[in-house]
């Protein structure tokens, strides 16, 4: 009697790690950000006004920024706060982002910009932050790898930190369906209900403290499109 094959379990994050290169493949020469309507704008404040009501940020706040891109958003918080840290799964960026904080910069503000792996904040020290933000960022991850990220939250966060983020409401259609390059995966679109969310969140040992749900018409006209955004503390 032939014994029964059995399968080795997958790896739960071998999807993110794809995803993490095909993001890495777009920095690298394809001209995916150079065409993307957004970055032509490199200061714009889309999710700034947001970003503050929910994590009200402080003089005594160090703020990091998951997925900080080329440093727009820090840019916009920096004077408020003692210090930034960003974390990037691609160099080229994270260039960027230098060049344009350094602009920004206080003589005494500590601004930190880490190459990370796309899928954990491993590179950074335990207390790095007491606050954090993840802007367009987890709604192109998977799942898995969001609650990653915030269970990772919890040793990086001082005790008393916060989080905020924004996720693709699960009701938005589908609009993420372009080709970016014939040679590369499309772009990725994760959707979430508020209860999916919330839950990862709890899962991860953070505590929800608002959700919020924003209707996108104003900037996104015509696709029906609408952001949950959460904030979760330590």
């Amino acid at each position: 009697m032939l014994a029964a094959r059995t399968e080795a379990p997958s790896d739960p994050m071998t999807e993110a790690r794809r995803v993490v290169e095909n993001w890495r493949r777009l920095h690298d020469g394809h001209g995916y950000f150079d065409n993307h309507a957004r970055y032509q704008d490199p200061l714009h404040d889309l999710g700034v006004a947001r970003v503050r009501d929910m994590l009200r940020p402080t003089e005594a706040d160090t703020v990091l920024e998951i997925g900080c891109g080329y440093g727009r958003l820090l840019y916009h918080l920096l004077p408020e706060v003692s210090g930034v840290v960003g974390i990037d799964l691609a160099p080229e960026p994270l260039t960027k982002a230098e060049e344009l904080l350094t602009t920004r910069k206080r003589d005494e503000q500590r601004v930190s910009l880490v190459l990370g792996d796309g899928i954990s904040l491993d590179a950074l020290e335990g207390g790095c932050a007491s606050a954090a933000v993840a802007f367009t960022v987890f709604q192109h991850m998977p799942k898995v790898a969001v609650g990653r990220y915030l269970e990772d939250l919890r040793r990086i966060l001082t005790p008393g930190g916060r989080v905020c983020f924004q996720v693709a409401d699960d009701g938005t259609p589908e609009h993420y369906g372009r080709d970016i390059c014939a040679d590369l995966p499309k772009e990725q679109a994760t959707r979430w209900s508020v209860a999916g969310i919330c839950a990862v969140v709890e899962a991860a040992g953070l505590t929800v403290q608002r959700v919020d749900r924003e209707c996108l018409e104003h900037t996104y006209p015509g696709r029906g499109m609408s952001w949950i955004w959460v904030l979760a503390t330590v």
